[in-house]
């Protein structure tokens, strides 16, 4: 506002005027819009796949799931169990940090929700990523989510309450007619409640709802453009607000047709995240930025188990979505496909899964990705040969699931430059059983190859001391980095 006074040789007939700088900068808005909808695409997957889960308990660390009731179960008889719960050999595999934090989750129930109140507990850990482009700004990022639940359910009905905390780190880069005019880092955490309940319609449909809200903050840091500049930081605060509806529907199971389930879900969230004005003398001025975002799913799930003799089983598996992102971030309809197939047998497993972006309203959008894996298990007491190989290209996982869980979800922006890596895991080890100590130990080796020619080394031995006690050593060298670690590693289950 400018204010005229005290004139000379003139008088003032209004002297008052206001000007208004209008805010064009692209930060926060962008970073916001996508760090919301990632947060908020994370926590209606979690919650959903909770409340498919039912009741019973349920512990998977690394990708491989322990049955507590059924490992209890067949403990009298050191009988362990494939998934479709026919007898197999124990399971050897070591894995990575990243692997085991984000193939881990689990599931505690007590009590019988049909003869009275039951409740349970959960937990899970979640990450994506995204890189985007719009007229005047480029950033990308990656988002780590921690999920700790507990709920309560009765008859029909079931209740609870999800925590979490999200790390966001990506960077960014201001174009001015397409040419660089700034870049620097940014930087976000969340921490959010989540209350949902779900209501059983009948044994075949489930209708869920749930809320968000959540604050934290954000640090955004604009790298100096020569060397006689220095950083300029700015801190700030953040907040979410988020809906979200879902059902699940089974079309068919595998009790009532023999062995074909056929699964549709649906799932719709609604988010807007907000950052705070910051005015200071050190870190300049940031106005305050609203950013809304939607998405709209539904997939259709098949697969069916084909006994083959006595050699194991054949599991076929085909997914089909459409999804539509509406909002301040990425918009358009997609239709994506994924294809599977699993072969598990007595001793070994094999697997491999193909998936792609069939078409996208966004002619840039562009995913596809393919895994495999071969397994050979020793026996019940971990005594034998060892062996998984497994390469991996683009996002290797399928369909609209895969967007709710990926490792490295860049193409969630079709604008983005999306690159379709691969990668090769393998480890060898050999178990054998210790007469004068008891138990079996395992000395194993591993190699892993990434996109880039990164390499990681890994070496170490397993100390199984019943079925439900281990201790584990393990070195390793990460040739990308430089760097290396040793870890001592316990566990016990009862």
């Amino acid at each position: 506002t400018l204010v005229l006074s005290n004139p000379s040789g003139a008088a003032i007939a209004d002297g008052e005027g206001r000007g208004t700088i209008v805010n064009s900068d692209p930060l926060p808005k962008a970073w916001i819009a996508r760090f919301g909808r990632t947060v908020a695409d994370q926590a209606v997957s979690a919650v959903g796949d909770r409340l498919r889960a039912g009741g019973g308990s349920r512990v998977v660390v690394g990708g491989v799931t322990v049955d507590p009731a059924s490992r209890a179960a067949d403990a009298g008889n050191g009988t362990a169990r494939r998934e479709d719960g026919g007898p197999r050999a124990g399971l050897v595999r070591t894995l990575s940090s990243r692997e085991t934090l984000l193939g881990s989750s689990f599931r505690l129930a007590a009590g019988d929700a049909e003869d009275g109140p039951a409740f349970a507990a959960w937990g899970r850990v979640a990450h994506s990523g995204f890189d985007a482009a719009e007229d005047r700004i480029s950033v990308d990022g990656d988002v780590t989510t921690g999920f700790l639940g507990f709920d309560f359910s009765r008859a029909r009905w079931l209740a609870g309450i999800a925590v979490s905390r999200s790390e966001g780190d990506g960077a960014f880069r201001l174009l001015d007619d397409g040419e660089t005019d700034g870049e620097g880092r940014i930087e976000s955490g969340l921490t959010a409640v989540f209350p949902y309940a779900r209501y059983r319609l009948s044994e075949r449909l489930d209708l869920w709802g749930m809320a968000g809200y959540g604050g934290g903050d954000l640090t955004l840091t604009r790298l100096a453009a020569d060397n006689n500049s220095s950083d300029v930081t700015t801190e700030t605060g953040i907040s979410m607000r988020m809906g979200a509806v879902g059902a699940h529907g089974a079309v068919f199971s595998a009790k009532d047709t023999g062995g074909v389930d056929l699964a549709v879900n649906g799932d719709a969230f609604w988010v807007r995240t907000k950052s705070e004005a910051v005015d200071s003398a050190s870190a300049g001025r940031m106005e305050a930025a609203t950013a809304d975002a939607s998405r709209l799913r539904l997939a259709v799930q098949g697969s069916r188990a084909f006994p083959v003799d006595a050699a194991g089983v054949f599991t076929p598996s085909l997914e089909v979505g459409l999804r539509h992102d509406g909002g301040d971030a990425e918009s358009g309809v997609g239709l994506e496909a994924g294809a599977g197939a699993r072969f598990a047998g007595d001793g070994f497993s094999l697997e491999g899964e193909v998936n792609t972006l069939v078409v996208h309203q966004d002619r840039d959008a562009e995913e596809w990705g393919m895994s495999g894996s071969i397994r050979i298990d020793p026996d019940a007491a971990g005594r034998g040969l060892s062996l998984a190989v497994t390469p991996g290209w683009g996002a290797a996982s399928g369909g609209a699931e895969r967007l709710r869980s990926l490792a490295d979800a860049r193409a969630l922006s079709p604008n983005g430059d999306y690159r379709n890596k691969w990668r090769l895991d393998t480890e060898i080890g050999f178990g054998r059983e210790l007469s004068r100590t008891g138990g079996v130990l395992t000395p194993y080796a591993g190699l892993s190859f990434a996109h880039g020619g990164d390499r990681a080394y890994r070496a170490g031995a397993a100390w199984r001391l019943g079925s439900g006690t281990a201790l584990r050593l393990q070195g390793a060298h990460d040739g990308g980095t430089g760097g290396y670690s040793i870890a001592l590693r316990a566990g016990a289950r009862w």
